[in-house]
């Protein structure tokens, strides 16, 4: 795809802008158009859709003028040199996401493996840390920015208008008409013929009238503050809409207390009973998982110790009935499903159709369990399980060092429907916990690991969050972490979270938590830098939070070969434990000095050995590579994660260090004095995915098959 046209409300441009920190795609380029106010040229229209967008606005904000400065217009050509304005149209831009970060000028020196060669070590580049000034002044370039604008709480509301259905031809019509078959193609496209006798036959002579196309509304509504802005700024565009019986359908995006107010069901109700209403959100729909293939899996794996892989809590009932919410009022209400269809058309089949929503989980969790335990069709695995069984349960009692390691996303660049994601959570007992990245999906894991009764005193205990380096699936999910916590913060005080990252980064969160959302008060933001040069006068008090809140009595960071500004970080505890965090590395010796000793060390393991190449050229690390770290370190135990989502189950690795390692699978949990329970099942692991890393293997084989070559025509 070389163009894309996004829209959206005030402020999308600025967003946009702001991911020049982490994205570039060379080959991509944006038309941006935002949405201000009531302005005919918002919208958008072709031969399938018309789009009329309404902008809504939080209570006391004022809506944005919809024109600029030409002034303004200038300096957003000419500070960000990748963004355009679009000659003619106001808050319309063409983008080129080329980003203007220069990895020569930023690069750092760090010392690689021995087996690597120069080429793949930050040393090559003409500047470092060690040789230049500190990066935000060497950024100084980079950080150019659009001029910054208050932020504005708005949203988008959106009405979808379908095409109207074409009347149907009427041969008969025709044939009495004199209208002959090689000229009914004309009528059909709105032309009018002329017959033999000289008269003039007009389309809707033959052609039925058109049938009125169908409006479907969508609402997102925040909250209470927006709903006067909602009702009363597009108050002539709803009367519209109340009169046009083309409005088949309503989509609430609105939370429980809004949706039930009277002002705003009250509103729900003048469109009239023929409207249908579909509503969407945390109190009237249940929490399902989607991926109900993850789902099978993680219960799959359940099966060897409940206790280390967690089966995800979900919740298939709704909080509230929207039934009973809405009883005795005039109108057609639904809580929204997963894969919900809404006929449009014909009207004889118009309404909701759930043929084809969420099927319930637990019977496919039933017949996957018993496939599994079957002894005739899965002997080896049934072999294996029962020789796990006579494996001692008990902890190690010189282990127990009061922490756990929730793994929240163990591969590689892009979410699957097996392993999310980079994400580790170190809870400490009664102290709360830290985050070792934080990629997409990171707030929905922890939900599905400790459920909704505990995901507020989960999120409201997280003291730290350490950002490694600046590939969006390392820190993607820090924002919804940060709103969430605001959210907490409104009931109760909410201390801000310690972050620790790049210095972009830290650029990053501050354009995006001034010009898009205001969450600047959740965090207090600390460079790696600094912490790698050893610089306490700016350390200190980020020590002195760590130590009060987690016990935490040290914080070690150094470079990782990966790419600019990648770090792993180390952190000791007052009760002497030291857990490791490689971030995305190759081998690395200033790696292996920093985790001397450690506890734990979780260290990435993105390829097989058979692709070691691969993992020299994309700065990762093998699974064998991932075990001789951890025996440079003499590491107490190993646990490997961010696997290539090409291993979606079990990679292939190297058994000399089999009694101290662990495969990280998603919500996997474990706790010190139980990290000798993992080697053991990995006999386990081998034999359960062994089918369907066949199956896997055959789609992979034939994706990368040549295509075919195509048959030259015959002239």
């Amino acid at each position: 795809m070389a163009k894309l046209r996004l829209c959206g409300p005030p402020s999308t441009m600025q967003f946009i802008e702001a991911t020049r920190f982490f994205i570039a795609r060379n080959d991509l380029t944006l038309n941006i158009r935002e949405f201000h106010g009531n302005n005919t040229q918002d919208i958008f229209q072709d031969e399938n859709v018309r789009v009329v967008p309404l902008v809504i606005y939080n209570h006391g904000h004022a809506a944005p003028a919809p024109q600029q400065s030409q002034e303004s217009r200038e300096v957003r050509g000419r500070v960000a040199c990748h963004i355009q304005p679009n000659e003619g149209r106001d808050n319309d831009y063409i983008v080129h996401l080329r980003t203007q970060y220069n990895p020569a000028k930023h690069a750092m020196a760090v010392e690689a493996h021995p087996a690597d060669p120069p080429a793949v070590t930050n040393a090559a580049a003409a500047h470092s840390h060690s040789q230049g000034p500190k990066p935000a002044r060497r950024m100084k370039e980079f950080h150019k920015h659009l001029p910054w604008t208050s932020h504005i709480d708005a949203a988008v509301c959106y009405a979808v208008h379908t095409p109207d259905i074409p009347g149907k031809f009427d041969a008969k019509m025709a044939d009495k008409l004199g209208v002959k078959p090689n000229m009914r193609s004309r009528l059909v496209k709105g032309e009018p013929v002329t017959v033999e006798d000289g008269r003039v036959v007009q389309p809707s002579e033959c052609i039925s009238p058109a049938s009125p196309g169908s409006v479907v509304i969508i609402v997102h509504c925040p909250s209470a503050s927006f709903v006067p802005s909602l009702i009363q700024d597009h108050r002539l565009a709803w009367e519209h809409y109340h009169s046009n019986p083309a409005t088949k359908l309503i989509v609430h995006m609105t939370p429980r207390d809004v949706i039930i107010s009277e002002t705003y069901s009250a509103w729900m109700a003048s469109f009239g009973s023929q409207v249908n209403h579909m509503v969407f959100n945390e109190d009237h729909c249940a929490s399902e998982i989607v991926f109900q293939s993850s789902a099978v899996n993680l219960n799959k794996l359940s099966v060897l110790d409940e206790s280390v892989f967690r089966k995800p809590f979900t919740v298939e009932t709704p909080r509230f009935s929207i039934v009973q919410d809405f009883a005795g009022k005039p109108m057609n209400v639904c809580s929204g499903r997963p894969l919900d269809l809404f006929h449009l058309a014909p009207l004889n089949v118009l309404g909701l159709d759930r043929s084809e929503s969420m099927k319930p989980l637990q019977p496919l969790i039933d017949s996957a369990l018993a496939k599994l335990m079957d002894p005739n069709a899965n002997a080896e695995f049934v072999a294996a399980y029962e020789t796990l069984k006579l494996t001692p349960l008990s902890p190690v009692a010189s282990l127990s060092s009061g922490f756990e390691v929730v793994c929240l996303g163990t591969g590689a660049a892009l979410p699957s429907k097996y392993r999310n994601v980079s994400s580790t959570y170190l809870h400490v007992d009664g102290r709360g916990g830290l985050l070792f990245d934080a990629g997409e999906g990171s707030y929905g894991q922890l939900l599905r690991r400790y459920g909704a009764a505990q995901i507020a005193e989960i999120i409201r205990g997280i003291r730290c969050i350490f950002v490694s380096h600046m590939h969006a699936d390392h820190h993607l999910g820090v924002l919804r972490i940060l709103a969430h916590r605001a959210a907490l913060s409104r009931g109760s005080p909410v201390e801000p979270v310690v972050i620790i990252g790049p210095t972009a980064y830290s650029f990053w969160l501050k354009e995006y938590c001034t010009q898009c959302e205001p969450l600047s008060d959740t965090y207090i933001y600390y460079d790696n830098f600094d912490f790698w040069q050893g610089n306490q006068d700016l350390t200190a008090e980020c020590m002195r939070k760590l130590t009060d809140s987690l016990g935490i009595s040290e914080v070690l960071i150094c470079p990782v070969v990966h790419c600019p500004d990648a770090f792993a970080v180390a952190v000791k505890h007052t009760s002497g434990w030291k857990v490791v965090f490689s971030g995305d590395t190759r081998p690395c010796a200033q790696l292996d000095s920093m985790g001397k000793d450690c506890t734990i060390l979780i260290h990435e393991a993105t390829f097989e050995d058979n692709l070691s190449t691969e993992a020299v050229d994309k700065r990762h690390s093998t699974t064998t590579e991932a075990i001789q770290s951890a025996l440079n370190m003499n590491a107490r135990f190993l646990l490997m994660n961010h696997f290539s989502q090409r291993y979606p189950k079990i990679p292939v690795f190297d058994s000399r260090y089999n009694d101290r390692t662990g495969v990280a699978f998603d919500l996997m949990s474990v706790r010190p004095e139980y990290f000798h329970r993992l080697p053991s099942f990995l006999p386990c692991l081998t034999h359960m995915f062994t089918e369907e890393a066949a199956a896997e293997e055959d789609v992979a084989d034939e994706e990368e098959k040549p295509a075919p070559k195509q048959q030259k025509k015959n002239n």
